[in-house]
């Protein structure tokens, strides 16, 4: 599944998709994103946080937003 670059679209997305597993629910979720190599790679440095002034695909920041990681 393919999932909107944003702040507030990302989030709601992966909810969506959970609720139609209901009741079950998966062990994990692997999240890939884009890069220059022809090849996928799990992200090995997650910070854990939104973090500053960088705008999503919508324009909007996570400061802007308020938006708690959690």
């Amino acid at each position: 599944r393919e999932l909107p670059v944003t702040f507030r679209g990302a989030p709601a997305a992966i909810r969506a998709a959970l609720a139609e597993l209901a009741p079950e629910r998966p062990a994990a979720l692997v999240g890939l994103g884009v890069q220059p190599e022809a090849c996928f790679r799990l992200e090995r440095h997650a910070r854990g946080r939104y973090d500053g002034g960088r705008a999503d695909n919508d324009g909007a920041t996570p400061d802007a937003l308020g938006l708690e990681l959690g």
